[in-house]
C-alpha cells in the first residue's frame, strides 16, 4: 500500500512540474510573439522557481519517507500549497480567462489517489473558496 500512495504522490509533484512548465512556456511564446504582456513574464518565471524549489526537495524526500501517514501529511502540505498557488495565480491572472483555473481539476482528479477521505473534503473545501 505504501509504495503504491509513494508512486502516486511522485507521479503528482512530477505532473505538476510539467504543467506548470508548460504554462510557463506557452506564456513566453505569446509574450515573444506580442500577445501577452511582457510584465507578466517575469513573475511567471519567478513562480515556476518557487515550485520547483518546493517539488525538487519534496521529491528527494520521499525515497526517505517509512511511515505512510507521513507520506499522506507531506502529500496534504503540497496539495494545499497548490491550491494556495493556483488561486493567486488565477487571481493575479484574470480569474474567469486565467490559464491556470484548469489546474484546480488537476488537484481534484488526482488527490483522492493518496489522501484520506477527511483531507480530499478539506482539499475540495479549500479549492471552492480559492475559487470564489
Amino acid at each position: 500500500m505504501e509504495a503504491a500512495v509513494k508512486r502516486n504522490v511522485v507521479y503528482y509533484l512530477s505532473g505538476r512540474v510539467f504543467i506548470i512548465s508548460i504554462i510557463v512556456g506557452v506564456t513566453l511564446f505569446y509574450s515573444i510573439k506580442g500577445k501577452h504582456s511582457a510584465l507578466e513574464v517575469p513573475s511567471l518565471i519567478v513562480l515556476e522557481v518557487i515550485i520547483l524549489s518546493i517539488t525538487i526537495p519534496s521529491l528527494l524526500f520521499i525515497r526517505r519517507i517509512k511511515h505512510e501517514k507521513t507520506l499522506e501529511n507531506l502529500a496534504f502540505s503540497q496539495v494545499l500549497f497548490d491550491i494556495l498557488f493556483i488561486s493567486g495565480a488565477t487571481y493575479f491572472t484574470g480569474v474567469i480567462e486565467s490559464p491556470f483555473i484548469i489546474l484546480f481539476f488537476y488537484v481534484l482528479i488526482f488527490s483522492p489517489f493518496f489522501l484520506s477521505k477527511r483531507k480530499i473534503f478539506l482539499v475540495v473545501s479549500f479549492s471552492i473558496i480559492g475559487l470564489g
